[in-house]
């Protein structure tokens, strides 16, 4: 197997491998993908006399102070082929691209991935703390006003965040987010607070309970707004992943590259 950088020539197979390991995903939504966000980002492949093992695809935004990086989405290799150490290559491929081109690599792994990038050598960095709210009669003397967040919006608004240790996705890389969100019917809104202060919000709702995973709203702001979120979706609870204060139970964010250096910093992400 080798590995390399793939174009468009490539996704009719990229498609049947995701596919294979991504059943749950509708046609449409494996469209969509390759319309709008490929033409984007990096495709990392690893091939076999032409054909697809494997892949991952590399996000371009910028982490901590300033930091370019790659941001590691939907790697995968076919459900046969696996056990063959094809994925670990294509990591190892992937961590040089981005180390050629100057950018840290950064990787969102499922809870039992952990110690499998562990033992690549990848270290446990981000963390984020986790609220509840429960629905309660309590009306807030806050006004609130929800309206469509457009990209450029969201850009602009994570631009103030991003030195704090949020991801600053590309511009374009908004718009496709900001898509991927409506399609599959989560929740990506502006926030007017007292007809002054602005805040975006990305959440899901998950059967009876609406989870916001990224925010740039504080935690008194999100406390005092949770009744109307919860009502607007019509949920019973509300949970918000938040940057860490002292004491706070930490939650595993993510697993950056093992090349990174800097001291631990913190952040919520709103790709999974």
């Amino acid at each position: 197997m080798i590995c390399n950088i793939v174009g468009k020539e490539y996704i009719p197979q990229l498609k049947e491998l995701w596919k294979d390991c991504y059943p749950e995903d509708s046609s449409d939504y494996i469209d969509m993908f390759f319309n709008e966000a490929f033409p984007k980002i990096k495709c990392v492949a690893g091939l076999d006399n032409n054909k697809i093992i494997g892949v991952i695809y590399l996000f371009p935004c910028t982490i901590l102070d300033g930091m370019p990086a790659f941001y590691f989405y939907a790697g995968a290799v076919f459900r046969s082929l696996r056990g063959n150490g094809y994925y670990r290559k294509i990591i190892d491929f992937a961590i040089k691209h981005s180390r050629d081109m100057g950018r840290e690599f950064v990787c969102h792994p499922l809870p039992h991935l952990i110690d499998f990038y562990e033992n690549m050598g990848f270290t446990e960095k981000y963390y984020h703390a986790q609220l509840s709210y429960n629905l309660t009669g309590i009306k807030s003397e806050i006004k609130f006003k929800m309206v469509d967040l457009t990209a450029q919006e969201a850009f602009t608004m994570m631009r103030k965040t991003a030195g704090r240790g949020y991801i600053l996705w590309d511009s374009e890389i908004m718009d496709y987010i900001l898509m991927d969100y409506k399609f599959i019917n989560g929740i990506c809104r502006k926030i007017i607070v007292n007809d002054k202060e602005e805040y975006y919000i990305f959440a899901r709702k998950e059967t009876d309970c609406i989870k916001i995973t990224e925010t740039s709203m504080p935690p008194k702001l999100i406390k005092e707004f949770a009744n109307e979120l919860i009502n607007e979706y019509n949920g019973n609870k509300l949970t918000a992943q938040v940057f860490l204060n002292e004491g706070d139970e930490k939650h595993l964010s993510c697993v950056s590259s093992k090349h990174i250096d800097s001291s631990t910093k913190w952040f919520t992400l709103i790709m999974f």
